[in-house]
């Protein structure tokens, strides 16, 4: 393993665990007003919610992510959904679609979640780059 790959590794460790960290198991109803209305039944809502959350517990990210989907599809303007879904797709390793979630939890979010949204944005993406400078090297 080069140094490159070292640094990666750790960066990816080290701020994974920072990301989980801040993650925000139990969203309320709405953390910024949005012009989308939740689609769901509050108990869908709650169900997704609990599901999510066990994912995360377990570290099924996959899970997680799909399950945080579901709840940002029963409302579309919850910014922590969003937030967790980013989360759960950076410890995936989808760093581009962690990026992405992390981008939308910034636009809906309140400005504490939306600075902590941008700065895990920023650290996808260079995990991102760093992911593909790396097979880069490797060819």
């Amino acid at each position: 393993m080069n140094g490159r790959s070292l640094l990666a590794l750790a960066l990816s460790i080290g701020v994974s665990g920072w990301m989980v960290g801040l993650a925000h198991a139990e969203p309320p109803a709405r953390t910024a007003p949005s012009n989308d209305a939740p689609i769901g039944s509050a108990a869908d809502r709650r169900a997704a919610i609990a599901e999510a959350t066990a994912a995360m517990q377990a570290e099924d990210w996959a899970a997680a992510e799909d399950a945080w989907g579901r709840l940002e599809s029963l409302d579309p303007g919850l910014a922590d959904a969003a937030y967790n879904r980013g989360v759960a797709r950076y410890r995936a390793g989808d760093f581009s679609g962690a990026a992405e979630a992390f981008q939308r939890a910034a636009r809906l979010g309140d400005a504490d979640l939306a600075a902590h949204a941008m700065y895990n944005e920023g650290t996808a993406r260079y995990a991102e780059a760093l992911k593909a400078l790396d097979a880069g090297a490797s060819q």
